[in-house]
């Protein structure tokens, strides 16, 4: 465990605490989200307890702020003084606090992904019922480099190089406007954010589970890494860092492309799991932002992306094809539950009911 008992809470009010935080929000500044509701996605590590420190010092009203913990029930007693912690350091800082534990069939499935979905959907569902306009997470430059290297072994495009995004839209079926999931930490060094902590007596927890090398991340970060700072200095996260945010650019390009035909789909679906389009229409762009659209719907609607494959990707390719040369219904299933259907010129996507 990190520097974390049950102490009383150092006074982080300050305005050497404010300058230690001030250039994390540089990209992301108090004038933009001041007023709003804002849901914090807070594990209690060292990244997420910064930023529940960090907005409870400057929001403009604490209590447009709701801390969200979700209880995996992974590591037993360990997992209850997370959610402890948690609660204790956010009452005293006069914030909202909310948790979820992970039901019995969640709590059983062991990959990072279907725990990383688990988490998403409590975190919307609480910004849903909050009436929040933001979801802010705690990611940082070293999440971002791990996330590249993860892609790259298991296979990606494009978008999967350029990395984590700093800012990205959700629309859940219920919600008459997007939430905004944001990641202010997303350019800062872990390096960084525990000098901060330390300096300003901040507790935090340590997640045991982190020195578990069964996990891919675990052994990127412990074995990997260390060896590559060995041979090109600890600089290579910032050199690699702006690689993917020239894939970044040319991404946005695309979704540039797509983004007010998605917008429009998405506002003329809203009340529904099922989203409609008119092929033609889709069909004027190019592949590349035919798929972008389909990357960006996905993510929209909180679909399983991470699912699709690139043998996915060329039988959707296949389908939008055939498709453009004759007018015979098609359908096609993808994994999560995700239907495509094309008949009469639109092309309908819905994911199954029950299907999570």
């Amino acid at each position: 465990m990190g520097p974390a008992n049950f102490d009383c809470v150092r006074d982080t009010e300050s305005e050497s605490f404010i300058a230690s935080i001030d250039q994390c929000f540089k990209a992301w500044p108090v004038s933009i989200w001041g007023k709003d509701r804002i849901v914090l996605g807070v594990s209690g590590g060292a990244d997420s307890i910064l930023l529940m420190h960090s907005l409870a010092t400057i929001a403009t009203n604490k209590r447009n702020v709701q801390v969200v913990h979700c209880n995996h029930g992974q590591r037993g007693e360990e997992s209850d003084a997370d959610e402890a912690f948690v609660h204790e350091q956010a009452d005293r800082l006069g914030v909202r606090y909310r948790s979820f534990r992970l039901s019995e069939t969640e709590s059983q499935k062991k990959s990072e992904e279907a725990l990383r979905q688990a988490r998403h959907r409590y975190l919307i569902l609480a910004a849903e019922e909050f009436r929040a306009s933001w979801i802010a997470l705690a990611h940082h430059l070293d999440d971002q480099v791990e996330t590249l290297f993860h892609r790259l072994l298991r296979g990606t495009g494009l978008r999967g190089l350029s990395g984590i995004p700093f800012m990205r839209s959700v629309f859940p079926d219920h919600c008459s406007s997007p939430i905004q999931i944001v990641r202010p930490f997303l350019a800062i060094p872990k390096e960084e954010i525990l000098s901060v902590l330390n300096k300003h007596g901040i507790l935090y927890r340590n997640d045991s589970s982190n020195n578990d090398c069964t996990y891919t991340r675990n052994r990127l970060r412990q074995e990997l890494f260390p060896l590559l700072d060995s041979i090109a200095g600890a600089g290579w996260r910032l050199r690699v860092a702006e690689t993917m945010e020239q894939c970044r650019e040319q991404v946005q390009e695309r979704e540039e492309a797509v983004r007010n035909k998605l917008a429009y789909d998405l506002k003329n679906n809203c009340s529904t799991n099922e989203v409609n389009s008119s092929l033609e229409e889709l069909l004027v762009f190019p592949w590349s932002c035919q798929r972008e659209y389909f990357v960006m719907l996905f993510i929209a609607k909180g679909w399983p992306l991470r699912e699709i494959g690139a043998g996915h990707w060329r039988r959707i390719r296949s389908l939008l094809d055939s498709a453009s040369e004759c007018n015979h219904p098609k359908r096609m299933q993808l994994p999560g539950g995700i239907r495509i259907a094309i008949r009469k010129r639109q092309i309908s996507l819905w994911r199954e009911a029950g299907k999570s």
